[in-house]
C-alpha cells in the first residue's frame, strides 16, 4: 500500500514538474516574440529584423512563426521601401506560408514592390506580378491587375473584363469598373457600355455610367450616355447618366440636358438635368437653366432650375432670380427663387433679397427672403431683419425675421432679439424671440429667461420662458427653474416648471417637489409636484412618496 502511495506521489510531483516547466518555456517563447514586437512598434527596423530571426532560429515551428516570418518582410520594407531584398522575402514568405492570415498583406505588397520595381527597369518583377492576375484571392488579382495596367501591360485589360464577367462578387466587379475607367481605349467604353445597359445590379451599372464620364471628351460616349437616359433603365441609372454628362467637354450636352429639363415627364429626372447643368458653369448653360425656370413642363424642375442657377458663380443671373421670387404666383418657385438668392456669393444677393420683402407678391416668399438672409453675412443682413420684425404689420414676418435673427451669432442679434422683445405687440412674437434666445446657452440669456419666467403679466410668454430654460436642464438650470417655484404668483407657471422638473431624473428635484408639495396651497400644483416626483423614480423620489403615504395616512 505505501508504494503505492509513493507512486502516487512521485506521478503528481512529475506531472507539476513538467506543467511548471511547460509554463516557463511558453512564457519565455511569448516574451522572446512580444520583445521582437515591441522593436516593429517603435520603429527600429534593423533591430527587429535581427530580433525575429534570433526568435526563429530558437523556434522552428509555433504558433508565432508566420508572424515573425511576415514581420522580417515588413521591416525590411520599412527599412528600405520598395527593394529587391524586401521583394524576395515576402515571396520567400509566400511559399511558406501561403495559407497565413498575412498571405494577402504579403501579396498586396509583394505587388506593389515589384510594379515599382519594373518601372525602375527591372521587367523580371513585372512578369512576378503577372503570376498573380488568376490569384484565388480576386481582390488581390484586381491589385494586379491595376499595377500591371499602370506598367503598360497590353493583356492586363482583356483578363480584366474576363475577371469581370466570371465573378460572382459585387465588390469585385465594382472594383473592376473602377479600375478600367483609367484604361483610355475604345474597347473599355464599350464594355463600360455593355455593363450599364445590362443585367448587372443597379450599384454596379451606375459605377459603369460614372466610368464612362472620365472619356468626356469623347462624342460617342455622350451619345451611350444620352441613350442611357432615353432607356427604360432603373431611374437612379438614369440620373446618374445626366450627372455624368455634365462632367463631360462635349458642347453638345447643354442641349440635350436642356431639352430633357424642358420636356421629361419623369420628375425626378427633370430636376437631375437641371441640377446637371448647374454643374456645367457656363454661359450656356445659364441661359438653359433661365429657360427651364421659365418654361419647363414640371415645377419641379423649374424649382430645381433655380436651386441650380443658386450653386452657380454667375453673378448677373441675380437680378434673374430676384425678379422671379417678386413675381411669382406660385408660392414653391417663389420660396426656391428666394433660397437660391441667398446661396449666391455676390454682395448683390443683399440688396435684391430686400427688394424681395418689400415687393414680393407672397408672404412666404417673404418669410422665405428672411430666412435667407439670415444665413447669409450678418452684419450686412441684420439691419434688414430687424426691420423686418420691428416694421412689419405681419406678426408672422415678424416670427420668421426673429427666427431668422436667431441664426445669427454674435452680441449684436443678441441685442437685437431683446430688442424686439421689448417693443413687439404680438404674444407670438415674444414667444420666438423667447425660443431664439433659449438656443444660445449662455449666461446672460439665462438671466433673461429667468427675469421673464418669474415676473412677466403674459402666461403664455413666461410659460415659454420656462420650456425655453428646460431644454438644458444641468444642474444650474435645475436650480434656476428652483428660483421660479419659489417667486412666481403664477400657478400655471408653477405647474409647467413641475413638469419640467419632472423630466430631469435627478434627485437634486426631490427637494424642491417636496418643498411645493408641504407649503403650496394650489391643489393642482401640489398634486403635479406628487406626479413629478412619480416620473423622477429615484430611490429618493420613492422615498418621498412613501413619506406622503404615510403621513396621509397617520392624518
Amino acid at each position: 500500500m505505501k508504494r503505492k502511495n509513493n507512486t502516487r506521489l512521485f506521478s503528481a510531483a512529475l506531472l507539476s514538474f513538467v506543467l511548471v516547466t511547460s509554463v516557463s518555456a511558453q512564457d519565455a517563447y511569448e516574451s522572446a516574440y512580444q520583445a521582437a514586437n515591441d522593436l516593429i512598434l517603435d520603429g527600429n527596423w534593423s533591430q527587429a529584423i535581427t530580433a525575429f530571426q534570433s526568435f526563429l532560429r530558437d523556434n522552428r515551428s509555433g504558433r508565432r512563426t508566420d508572424d515573425a516570418s511576415f514581420f522580417i518582410c515588413y521591416a525590411h520594407d520599412k527599412r528600405s521601401p520598395g527593394s529587391e531584398t524586401a521583394f524576395n522575402c515576402f515571396d520567400e514568405f509566400l511559399g511558406d506560408h501561403g495559407r497565413s492570415t498575412y498571405a494577402d498583406d504579403a501579396q498586396r505588397s509583394l505587388i506593389r514592390i515589384g510594379q515599382r520595381l519594373a518601372r525602375e527597369g527591372n521587367p523580371e518583377y513585372g512578369e512576378r506580378i503577372r503570376s498573380l492576375r488568376q490569384a484565388d484571392d480576386e481582390e488581390v488579382a484586381i491589385a494586379a491587375l491595376y499595377a500591371l495596367q499602370n506598367i503598360g501591360d497590353d493583356e492586363a485589360l482583356s483578363t480584366m473584363m474576363s475577371l469581370f464577367d466570371r465573378t460572382k462578387s459585387e465588390k469585385i466587379q465594382k472594383k473592376i469598373v473602377y479600375a478600367m475607367a483609367h484604361f483610355e481605349t475604345t474597347e473599355v467604353v464599350d464594355k463600360l457600355i455593355e455593363i450599364a445597359t445590362g443585367e448587372a445590379s443597379v450599384e454596379i451599372r451606375k459605377s459603369a455610367v460614372y466610368a464612362l464620364s472620365s472619356h468626356g471628351d469623347d462624342r460617342y460616349v455622350v451619345s451611350a450616355l444620352n441613350s442611357i437616359v432615353d432607356s427604360d433603365a432603373d431611374t437612379e441609372i438614369r440620373k446618374a447618366a445626366l450627372h455624368a454628362m455634365s462632367n463631360t467637354d462635349v458642347s453638345d450636352v447643354v442641349p440635350m440636358l436642356e431639352a430633357i429639363a424642358m420636356n421629361e415627364a419623369n420628375g425626378e429626372l427633370a430636376k437631375a438635368a437641371a441640377y446637371a447643368l448647374g454643374n456645367v458653369q457656363t454661359r450656356e448653360a445659364g441661359e438653359a437653366l433661365k429657360n427651364i425656370m421659365m418654361n419647363a413642363r414640371l415645377t419641379a424642375a423649374r424649382k430645381a432650375a433655380l436651386y441650380a442657377i443658386g450653386n452657380t458663380d454667375m453673378a448677373d443671373l441675380v437680378s434673374f432670380v430676384r425678379d422671379a421670387a417678386i413675381n411669382a404666383s406660385d408660392a414653391e418657385l417663389g420660396k426656391a427663387a428666394a433660397y437660391a438668392l441667398g446661396n449666391f456669393d455676390s454682395s448683390d444677393a443683399n440688396a435684391a433679397l430686400a427688394m424681395v420683402l418689400s415687393n414680393a407678391r407672397l408672404t412666404e416668399v417673404k418669410k422665405a427672403a428672411l430666412y435667407a438672409l439670415g444665413n447669409r453675412d450678418a452684419a450686412a443682413g441684420l439691419p434688414l431683419l430687424l426691420e423686418a420684425a420691428l416694421e412689419s404689420s405681419d406678426a408672422e414676418l415678424q416670427k420668421a425675421a426673429v427666427y431668422a435673427i436667431g441664426n445669427v451669432d454674435g452680441r449684436e442679434a443678441s441685442d437685437a432679439l431683446r430688442s424686439i422683445f421689448d417693443r413687439s405687440e404680438h404674444s407670438e412674437v415674444r414667444k420666438a424671440v423667447i425660443y431664439a434666445i433659449g438656443n444660445q446657452e449662455d449666461e446672460s440669456s439665462r438671466v433673461f429667461l429667468l427675469s421673464i419666467a418669474i415676473g412677466h403679466s403674459d402666461t403664455e410668454v413666461a410659460k415659454a420662458a420656462v420650456y425655453a430654460l428646460a431644454n438644458s436642464l444641468d444642474e444650474e438650470g435645475i436650480a434656476l427653474l428652483g428660483e421660479i417655484l419659489e417667486s412666481s404668483e403664477d400657478a400655471e407657471v408653477k405647474r409647467v416648471v413641475i413638469f419640467a422638473i419632472g423630466n430631469t431624473n435627478d434627485d437634486s428635484a426631490v427637494g424642491l417637489l417636496i418643498n411645493v408639495i408641504q407649503n403650496n396651497l394650489n391643489m393642482r400644483v401640489r398634486t403635479a409636484a406628487v406626479q413629478a416626483l412619480g416620473n423622477i423614480g429615484t430611490p429618493a423620489a420613492k422615498q418621498a412618496l412613501l413619506d406622503i403615504l404615510e403621513g396621509g395616512q397617520n392624518g
